[in-house]
C-alpha cells in the first residue's frame, strides 16, 4: 500500500506480520523525471567542456579524466538514485588539418595540386603563389632533358622542354610550410614542415606526380592535446582534473 502526500512519498512494507515505514522525501513525480532525463553531453570542443562544467557541475563533486584521445566529465559523483550525467569531448582535428590530411600520401597531379592550393587562406601556406606558379610548369611538359637535380636542402629542379620549344627550368622545395591549427578551436597554431617529393614518371606520356607527407604530424598532435589539457587546468584550476586512460 502506498499514500502520498505534496512532499514525501510513504511506502508501507509489510514483512511476515511487521509494517516497515520507508519514508522518499523526494516527490514520485519528480524522481521519475530525473530517472528518464540522464544526460549524455557529446561536446565538440575544450570550451564546451568548460562552459558545461561551470554551468552544470560543482566543485565538490564534478570529476574530469582526460587522456590521449579525449576528455570526460561526471558532473555529479554523488548521485546514487540514478544514472550519472556524463559528457565527452574527442579531441578533433581543425578544418584546416582535416583537408589537408585528405591529400597526405596521395600521388597528386599537377592540377589536383593546384587546385587545393587555391582553395587555401593567403597565409596558411607560405610562398602559396610561387609554389603554385612552379607546380603548374608541369602540366607544359612534354619532355624531361636531363636528370632531376638536388641541391643540399634537398630541393628539386629540372630542365624541360614544351610543346612550343621553349625550354625552361622548374623548381620545388623539398620542404613547405604551413600554419594551422590542430584541434578544432584549439589555440594551438604551429608551423608544420611538409615533406614535398617529385615522382618521375615511368613512361613517356605520363607527367610527374607529387607526394607531400608530414612525418611529424603526430608530435603536433601530442602538443595540441597538452596544451588543451593546460588551458583546462588554468580555467578550472580548484577542480579535480585525474589523467586517465583511452
Amino acid at each position: 500500500m502506498e499514500k502520498a502526500t505534496n512532499t514525501t512519498n510513504v511506502k508501507v512494507e509489510v514483512k511476515e506480520g511487521t509494517e516497515t515505514l520507508k519514508l522518499i522525501h523526494e516527490p514520485m513525480q519528480t524522481r521519475k523525471i530525473h530517472e528518464w532525463n540522464k544526460r549524455d553531453y557529446d561536446l565538440e570542443s575544450l570550451q564546451a567542456v568548460i562552459d558545461l562544467v561551470e554551468r552544470k557541475g560543482t566543485l565538490e563533486n564534478s570529476m574530469i579524466f582526460y587522456s590521449t584521445s579525449s576528455i570526460r566529465v561526471i558532473l555529479d559523483d554523488s548521485i546514487q538514485d540514478r544514472p550519472l550525467d556524463h559528457a565527452t569531448y574527442k579531441f578533433q582535428i581543425s578544418d584546416e588539418l582535416h583537408n589537408w590530411k585528405q591529400v597526405f600520401g596521395q600521388r597528386l597531379k599537377q592540377k589536383e595540386l593546384v587546385d587545393f592550393l587555391k582553395r587555401l587562406d593567403d597565409d596558411e601556406v607560405q610562398n602559396r603563389e610561387e609554389l603554385i606558379m612552379n607546380v603548374r610548369k608541369l602540366q607544359v611538359m612534354t619532355e624531361i632533358k636531363g636528370e632531376y637535380r638536388y641541391d643540399d636542402d634537398g630541393n628539386v629542379s629540372v630542365m624541360y622542354k614544351e610543346s612550343n620549344g621553349r625550354e625552361g627550368l622548374m623548381a620545388l622545395p623539398r620542404y613547405i610550410f604551413i600554419t594551422l591549427p590542430i584541434l578544432n578551436e584549439g589555440d594551438h597554431k604551429p608551423t608544420l614542415e611538409l615533406e614535398l617529393e617529385l615522382i618521375k614518371p615511368k613512361a613517356e606520356d605520363e607527367k610527374p606526380a607529387i607526394v607531400i607527407t608530414c612525418p611529424k604530424l603526430k608530435k603536433h598532435m601530442d602538443d595540441a592535446v597538452k596544451c588543451e589539457i593546460d588551458k583546462l587546468k588554468s580555467a578550472l584550476p580548484e577542480h579535480l582534473i585525474i589523467a586517465g586512460r583511452d
